[in-house]
């Protein structure tokens, strides 16, 4: 018999949908009296959702900032009712929102039924339905401190999970990871992708950069690219490569990397601080309110990582021999963030519950 229920509010990229998913199933591991639902827009056809593994709920939404205002409206309505409907029925003694306006009727929802909420914001620059709910949060759980300045009421920094803390293969010797690759175990290894979604304009330019012979690369395209094509322009250029549209197990790509060529997503940003891995960070352009860029402008300034703007890429070549020159400086700075003294999302969302 459950004694705790806690509804997650959840949609969007994996960069929400990860975090949230890991968190539950930590919570899970944790004590098997709590009982989760997921709850928000398309998670049945989501593929970062994992349905079989986690029982949810689809709510309607939409946002009011693309395409007809009205039918939004409509949208954010409808699910307004289904989300009062689904806490009635499950009657969750505390909601965790993720952001993304697939969270706003469920947010919404908790606000008139005096349900508990706690926000998770892990991008520097807060999303729009974030700072609106954030003044009625029992707490924001923060990855970046200065996300705290666009926030109303109490907030704190956590250690967002982009994985779940038993991933015993997340600790494997960097020289095993790079063997599961079919790459050199000793060899310098460069990691390159573009988030949960690919990156084009990346995968463009990182073929046409003249390399050092001591490199390999993990080249993580993206599903909508052409990975064989790719893997025959690494293979003229001499350079040992694994090409991959998709990597489920992110634990092991950064295990094996030495480096990395990537975009500033939150969970991306989670994983580099996490595998202590020097990063040259291309923000995605097309991010709301380009969160990307303040998420890369904030490492970058505590010299954690490098930023390169996507419309500076015919500079990436520069950028990598700068990467690659000064990463011992920067796996120097990194191994002073010292993350294990921060306290788990998971340890939060347990005391919330007590």
């Amino acid at each position: 018999m459950y004694e705790k229920k806690v509804l997650f509010a959840v949609g969007g990229t994996g960069g929400h949908l990860y975090p949230a998913q890991a968190l539950a199933r930590d919570l899970r591991d944790s004590d098997s009296k709590i009982e989760i639902l997921f709850a928000g827009g398309r998670l049945g056809s989501n593929p970062f959702f994992h349905k079989l593994q986690f029982p949810f709920r689809e709510i309607a939404s939409a946002t009011p900032f693309r395409g007809s205002v009205f039918r939004s409206l409509l949208g954010i309505t409808r699910g307004l009712f289904q989300s009062l409907k689904l806490i009635g029925e499950f009657s969750p003694q505390l909601i965790v929102g993720f952001g993304s306006f697939y969270s706003f009727p469920l947010l919404a929802a908790a606000r008139i039924k005096r349900i508990p909420y706690v926000l998770v914001e892990s991008n520097a620059l807060p999303g729009k339905v974030n700072r609106l709910f954030s003044a009625g949060a029992k707490l924001s759980a923060l990855q970046f401190e200065v996300a705290s300045n666009r926030l109303k009421g109490p907030s704190i920094v956590v250690k967002i999970p982009h994985r779940s803390q038993q991933m015993v293969e997340a600790y494997l010797p960097s020289e095993e990871a790079r063997k599961s690759f079919g790459l050199d175990p000793n060899c310098l290894t460069l990691l390159i992708f573009g988030g949960s979604q690919g990156a084009r304009a990346i995968n463009e330019a990182i073929v046409k950069v003249n390399f050092p012979t001591h490199i390999q690369v993990i080249h993580l395209c993206g599903a909508d690219q052409d990975d064989r094509a790719l893997s025959e322009a690494w293979k003229s250029s001499g350079i040992p490569a694994c090409v991959k549209p998709f990597e489920e197990k992110m634990h092991l790509a950064w295990q094996a990397a030495d480096l990395a060529v990537c975009r500033a997503g939150a969970g991306t940003c989670a994983e580099a601080l996490d595998s202590k891995t020097p990063a040259l960070m291309v923000p995605w352009p097309g991010a709301s309110d380009e969160h990307q860029r303040e998420n890369a402008r904030c490492l970058e300034e505590r010299g954690l990582a490098y930023c390169l703007q996507q419309k500076n890429l015919s500079h990436l070549e520069s950028a990598l021999e700068k990467l690659i020159a000064d990463r011992e400086v920067l796996m120097e700075n990194l191994q002073q963030v010292n993350r294990e003294e921060i306290e788990d999302l998971s340890s939060l969302v347990m005391r919330q519950l007590k």
